[in-house]
């Protein structure tokens, strides 16, 4: 299954862009070695800056270590 479709099954996963903000993206490499590109994406729902949203396992983990 592609990323894509995961995405799109999400229900509560209605507004969000692959692109990643440049800063945040660098952020998570810094800090863990990963690349977050395709395991997060970027969530808006009613926030005008948006916030990262996990769509896989390795995007979770992500998440957290960067919590």
């Amino acid at each position: 299954m592609t990323r894509q479709k995961i995405a799109d099954r999400i229900p509560e996963l209605k507004s969000y862009d692959w692109a990643i903000p440049q800063s945040y993206w660098n952020e998570v490499y810094s800090k863990t070695g990963l690349n977050p590109a395709g395991e997060v994406v970027w969530r808006y729902d009613g926030s005008l800056f948006g916030y990262p949203y996990a769509i896989t396992l390795l995007g979770w983990i992500i998440l957290k270590l960067m919590s």
